[in-house]
């Protein structure tokens, strides 16, 4: 619930204290998608990347909210974020998932890919999560060794935005 989202937040900053964390990604699959989307928004500088999977963004926590806040929304675009929800999810409609995608691309995120495979259903356990944290990597700088080959792929796939993250 949107009552959760301050408890994530307490938490993420007791771990990363205690860790000394330099990066920290938030994920959660379908409530806990809608939950991932309220935390980034919400608290920004405790996250550089999310992977909200089989979910939506609730009416709350819709990116262009945030349009009269310049220097929140700059710290919010800061975060990648892979959304992850299969076409054949009969629980959190694909429609959903695509709907939260277009909502932070139409906003103009730059570090934002949708992973949409045909046949996974809700199931959580089968969702492309290494695939996902692999790319929020790249995109954060953080995977220097895949990130020349990424790009190549990307540039082919015309996804530039992600090609000038991954070069920086």
């Amino acid at each position: 619930s949107q009552a959760s989202g301050p408890f994530v937040a307490e938490v993420t900053e007791v771990v990363q204290k205690a860790l000394k964390t330099t990066v920290t990604y938030v994920g959660g699959h379908s409530q806990g998608a809608f939950l991932t989307y309220n935390v980034i928004m919400n608290y920004p500088n405790l996250y550089q990347g999310a992977f909200p999977m089989a979910g939506d963004c609730w009416m709350q926590n819709e990116p262009n909210l945030w349009e009269g806040k310049p220097d929140v929304m700059q710290k919010q675009r800061q975060i990648a974020i892979a959304v992850i929800h299969g076409k054949a999810d009969p629980v959190v409609q694909f429609s959903q998932g695509e709907h939260a995608y277009d909502c932070f691309r139409a906003m103009g995120w730059t570090k934002l890919r949708l992973f949409a495979p045909e046949k996974l259903n809700h199931m959580f356990g089968i969702a492309p999560i290494e695939q996902a944290v692999e790319w929020l990597d790249t995109v954060n700088g953080r995977n220097e060794k895949n990130a020349l080959n990424l790009a190549k792929k990307w540039a082919k796939d015309g996804e530039w935005g992600w090609v000038r993250h991954a070069v920086k």
